[in-house]
């Protein structure tokens, strides 16, 4: 195995826990809704919305729209107010998680190049980076990856100007980032604390790791 030169990174439940992210933001959406009229049983109206946010799509533009039209609900004001209390909890949330700016300043002194591989659309994950203060960090950023398609990756390893075992691929989702980047030829690594509680690893990874700190320990 060749030494490492670069890391790539997934972004979300990698860089940012973002379903705990959308969790509250829903949860915020689903009180400000009843709090503008909605006349949906409250008890399990935060679960209801997260799980419809899950099936219709993590990255969807309009499942608050489309949630109350299913349930013969919509009004233009409960609407505004599920919208702008989502986007409130969101905005407040966008923080990395704690080691991730002291374990980037620590691989760049390394000489350790950075990148990520997203299957994010490309403004909703540029957004994310500036809101966590992250853009300055990435050599390279590969959005709409499709993974695990390996294209994302050896696109990314490219405009490292690098050769793939001279490239690790850090990821929360085993049959995504840790296959794909397998049929890329890279090094992988497991981000096991990214990890959803309903996704169980089947995918044997070079590196599992439980804190993101622990990436300078490999290195």
């Amino acid at each position: 195995m060749k030494k490492i030169k670069g890391i790539l990174f997934d972004l979300d439940n990698t860089l940012i826990d973002f379903m705990k992210m959308k969790k509250m933001a829903c949860s915020e959406a689903a009180a400000a809704m009843l709090g503008a009229g909605l006349k949906i049983k409250a008890e399990n109206l935060a679960d209801d919305l997260f799980k419809y946010y899950l099936n219709y799509g993590i990255e969807g533009d309009y499942p608050f729209t489309d949630f109350l039209k299913e349930h013969n609900a919509y009004k233009d004001e409960i609407l505004a107010a599920a919208i702008n209390a989502y986007n409130r909890v969101k905005s407040a949330f966008l923080e990395p998680y704690p080691g991730v700016i002291p374990t980037f300043i620590k691989l760049i002194k390394k000489g350790i190049k950075l990148g990520i591989v997203t299957d994010a659309p490309s403004l909703k994950a540029h957004r994310r980076i500036d809101s966590m203060k992250l853009h300055g960090f990435f050599d390279v950023v590969v959005t709409e990856a499709n993974k695990p398609d390996p294209k994302g990756f050896l696109e990314a390893v490219k405009k490292l100007n690098l050769e793939p075992k001279e490239v690790m691929m850090l990821g929360d989702w085993p049959e995504k980032d840790i296959v794909g980047a397998k049929n890329a030829g890279l090094i992988t690594c497991f981000a096991k604390y990214g990890q959803m509680e309903n996704v169980k690893e089947k995918v044997e990874a070079d590196y599992v790791i439980q804190r993101i700190e622990e990436v300078n320990q490999i290195l």
